[in-house]
């Protein structure tokens, strides 16, 4: 599965961020049977910043997520979860996200890492497990960020990220060579017109640090799916 799209691994000890208006102890964050997947972010300004809290969560294992991203159309980055699941919103849908959470299992992974709702903003859904991550604290969310605007036709003030929140980057990206194409078009759009790093995802492809790397071979697409209107087929 992971040669058919990718994976993005996060290193052990890295942070990640939950936003949500109860606390860490009201949720079933480490019991799978009843919360398959939880949701995080890489930055809280891409979250849902109406939110009460920020919970942080602590990786306790380098984490192997799956590359669940279609393409891109200009600064919009195409979530794959659409076509898997035969649905846009699957966080409180358990049958969905256990057939999900079957084929990670089955594949060696922990988790995917995707778009939020087709917009510019990643979000990663991880297998709920005491063996992948910890509750490492609960703070109220404080909006410290300034999201870039349009002064003029050429002028741009560049996103501000705050200084509460780190940006959480992976240590390595792993993906099929298709995806070569499309994200030399996402660089060179914003270059085009001028939102350098405003997003999670622009600042992973471009981060020196972070060496992308494609497999090599052709190899069809696997097409996964998540949604049970006839059988369910192991991938």
């Amino acid at each position: 599965m992971e040669k058919s799209y990718g994976t993005v691994i996060f290193k052990k000890g890295t942070i990640l961020y939950i936003l949500d208006n109860k606390k860490f102890d009201d949720f079933n964050y480490y019991d799978s049977t009843k919360q398959p997947l939880i949701f995080c972010v890489c930055h809280p300004s891409e979250g849902n910043i109406l939110c009460k809290y920020v919970h942080y969560i602590k990786l306790k294992k380098d984490i192997k997520l799956l590359f669940l991203i279609e393409g891109t159309e200009r600064a919009r980055i195409q979530s794959f979860l659409k076509f898997a699941t035969n649905e846009y919103n699957i966080k409180n849908n358990n049958k969905i996200l256990n057939l999900c959470k079957r084929d990670l299992n089955n594949n060696n992974l922990d988790g995917f890492i995707t778009s939020i709702d087709n917009t510019d903003k990643l979000e990663i859904g991880l297998i709920s497990s005491n063996k992948n991550y910890k509750h490492y604290k609960t703070t109220i969310l404080q909006c410290d960020w300034m999201d870039s605007i349009r002064i003029s036709k050429n002028i741009i003030k560049q996103k501000y990220w705050g200084q509460l929140y780190k940006v959480v980057l992976p240590i390595q990206i792993h993906l099929n060579k298709r995806y070569k194409k499309m994200i030399k078009k996402y660089i060179k759009y914003e270059n085009k017109i001028g939102y350098i790093s405003n997003n999670v995802f622009s600042i992973m492809i471009k981060d020196n640090n972070i060496q992308i790397k494609y497999y090599d071979e052709n190899i069809d697409v696997i097409n996964i799916k998540w949604y049970d209107d006839e059988p369910y087929r192991l991938l």
